[in-house]
């Protein structure tokens, strides 16, 4: 009796496991479930990119409230984007020889 009641268990449970497999292909479960990791990656990589962002946007104000504060700096970086020379300096430009063709 109790072989036979172990018999109907394991063949039940294979039935199951059986039904189960088929029911998840059936629903696209594996595909569904890919989606879903490719999904979390997405949004994960998405909040890294937001943090670098937010990092450079206060990169950027800290510059701006230099730039208002700091008359050097805002000396600096008009000199250094416009190219401007105090009259007293003197400006020497480096070119790199050109190379001769093979």
């Amino acid at each position: 009796m109790l072989e036979l009641r172990k018999l109907w268990y394991w063949l039940i449970l294979c039935l199951a496991v059986v039904f189960a497999l088929l029911y998840a292909g059936r629903r696209e479960f594996y595909t569904r479930y890919r989606d879903y990791q490719a999904g979390r990656a997405a949004v994960a990589a998405a909040a890294l990119q937001c943090l670098a962002l937010d990092q450079a946007v206060g990169d950027m104000h800290r510059r701006v409230a230099d730039l208002e504060n700091n008359p050097f700096a805002m000396e600096a970086a008009t000199r250094n984007n416009k190219g401007f020379v105090r009259p007293d300096e003197v400006v020497y430009r480096l070119e790199e020889a050109p190379t001769e063709a093979p």
